[in-house]
C-alpha cells in the first residue's frame, strides 16, 4: 500500500471573509501514476489575514470537481472556530490542521478539486488557507486496519512504530510561498515501511498582523514513486492582537499517518517548509519520521 498528499497548485489566494460566498482559494490537481489511484479525503489548514475584535469566526469548507461528480459540497471545519477576541493585546488563536473525508467512486488520476473557503458570519478580514488531497493506491474498503484506524482517528499516526527526527530553531521564512531547506532526516536501514511524518512549525515571538501558516513537502530519490508529499503543517495561528499578553497555550502537533515501502538501505529524506507569508521573527520547526 503507498498513500501520498498533493497540495495546492499555485500559492493560495486569500478570500472567504462574506458569510454564504463560497470564494475558491486554490486547485488540487492529482498526478497521474502508473496505478488507479483513489481518494481519501482533504486535509486542510486554515487562518485568518488579519483579526477584528468583536468578530467570531467559523469557517467552511466547498470542494467542487466536475472530473469527480463534487458539486458545492460544503463541510463546517470543526477545528477552525473561534469566539471573539475581547482586547487589543491578544494571542494568536491556534488552529489544528482538519482531514475532511471524502467520498468517490472514481478514480482520481489526473482530476482536479477546487477549494472553496466561507464563513459562518462575515467577517472584516479574508481567511487563506492550505490544503491537500490525501489519496494512495488501494480502495479505501481494502486499506490496512490500523490505517483505516487513523483516518477515523482525525488523521492522526497511532501504529506502533520506530522512529527519527530533526528540527531547526528559528529557520528564516523571509519570503513569501517561497521553499526553505530544512535539516535532512537521515533514516536507516532497518526501515522497511514508512507509517508517519511530521509536519511542524511553531511561531517564535508572534508578531502583531502576522499569521503563521506553513506547507512542508518531504522528498527522496531512493524512495521509487514517492512525491510528491506536501502537507500543511498540523498547527497553524491567527494574526495576534497587538504586542502579544498572557501565559503559555498548548499546541495540538501531530503525526501524519503514511504507508510507503521503504528502501531498507540508509539514506536521507529531504525537508522544506514554506509561510504563507514573509514573516519578521523566524519559527521553529520540527520534521519526523516513523516506521517499521
Amino acid at each position: 500500500m503507498r498513500t501520498w498528499s498533493k497540495a495546492l497548485s499555485a500559492a493560495p489566494v486569500a478570500g472567504g471573509k462574506t458569510q454564504g460566498t463560497y470564494s475558491k482559494i486554490g486547485s488540487i490537481t492529482i498526478p497521474n501514476k502508473d496505478v488507479s489511484l483513489y481518494l481519501y479525503g482533504i486535509l486542510i489548514s486554515v487562518t485568518r489575514q488579519a483579526v477584528t475584535a468583536g468578530e467570531t469566526l467559523g469557517v467552511e469548507l466547498e470542494l467542487n470537481s466536475s472530473d469527480l461528480g463534487l458539486y458545492q459540497e460544503r463541510y463546517v471545519l470543526e477545528n477552525f472556530q473561534s469566539g471573539d477576541p475581547i482586547a487589543t493585546n491578544t494571542q494568536s488563536v491556534v488552529y489544528r490542521s482538519e482531514f475532511v473525508p471524502v467520498y468517490s467512486n472514481e478514480t482520481v488520476n489526473n482530476k482536479q478539486i477546487d477549494i472553496h473557503l466561507s464563513v459562518s458570519a462575515t467577517v472584516t478580514n479574508n481567511l487563506v488557507a492550505f490544503a491537500s488531497a490525501i489519496f494512495g493506491d488501494t480502495p479505501l474498503d481494502q486499506v490496512d486496519s490500523s490505517y483505516l484506524d487513523e483516518l477515523k482517528n482525525g488523521f492522526r499516526s497511532n501504529v506502533r512504530a520506530l522512529g527519527r527526527l530533526e528540527q531547526d530553531a528559528a529557520k528564516a521564512h523571509g519570503t513569501a510561498n517561497a521553499d526553505v531547506s530544512l535539516t535532512s532526516i537521515s533514516i536507516p536501514g532497518k526501515a522497511q515501511e514508512l507509517v508517519g511524518l511530521m509536519a511542524a512549525a511553531q511561531l517564535n515571538a508572534p508578531t502583531a498582523g502576522e499569521e503563521g501558516l506553513f506547507q512542508f513537502s518531504f522528498e527522496s530519490g531512493d524512495i521509487q514513486g514517492f512525491a510528491p508529499q506536501e502537507y500543511p503543517a498540523c498547527i497553524s495561528y491567527d494574526p495576534p492582537l497587538g504586542t502579544v499578553v498572557g501565559g503559555a497555550k498548548r499546541e495540538d502537533i501531530r503525526y501524519y499517518p503514511v504507508r510507503f515501502p521503504l528502501p531498507q538501505s540508509n539514506f536521507d529524506m529531504t525537508v522544506k517548509s514554506r509561510s504563507v507569508i514573509a514573516l519578521t521573527n523566524a519559527p521553529n520547526t520540527k520534521q519526523a519520521v516513523k516506521y517499521r
